[in-house]
């Protein structure tokens, strides 16, 4: 008797267990993906493109003011005294260095941008996607470009372009 008690209630229990997990509905998305593909992520990739190409053009002049600088002072070596060279040479170095230093500080103010750009998207983007996720019933979303313990997914379950299609939606009757 204490045995098909037993059985009954393992039984039960794995029929319940079995149930909760297919009740669950996990979802996928890919924050990356989303940035990059909807609207306000166009406009803002297109905001920082201008930037960027604004840096870009800045250090090249100066890698061209550069060039100059070290042509002329090759022209003068024979040309001038030592010491005069070296006063040259080490005006010259400064300009290397104060070029490094402005590359260096351009990548570093692209980067942050760049970052700032996307965390102004991203609260909204949470938003669309809990709203979707509450609308078709998902008890989780997860986000596969931040979670790095992720192998597998089912692709049937990435609901990326549902909440870009959502998102834009939204951008736009805000325009």
């Amino acid at each position: 008797m204490k045995k098909s008690v037993s059985l009954l209630i393992a039984i039960a229990v794995m029929c319940t267990a079995g149930y909760a997990v297919a009740a669950d509905k996990i979802g996928f998305i890919n924050m990356q993906k989303i940035i990059i593909e909807s609207d306000a992520g166009k406009v803002a990739t297109k905001e920082f493109r201008v930037e960027l190409d604004k840096r870009q053009a800045d250090i090249k002049k100066l890698e061209a003011t550069l060039e100059a600088a070290k042509g002329e002072l090759e022209k003068q070596r024979l040309v001038l005294k030592e010491e005069a060279y070296r006063e040259k040479e080490v005006e010259y170095q400064k300009k290397v260095r104060d070029y490094k230093r402005f590359v260096e500080d351009s990548n570093q103010e692209m980067s942050r941008k760049d970052q700032e750009l996307s965390q102004k998207l991203i609260p909204d983007i949470l938003a669309v996607a809990q709203a979707v996720g509450k609308k078709d019933g998902y008890t989780v979303i997860i986000d596969v470009a931040s979670t790095k313990g992720l192998v597998y997914f089912a692709e049937s379950n990435d609901i990326t372009q549902k909440v870009v299609d959502q998102y834009d939606k939204q951008y736009r009757s805000k325009q």
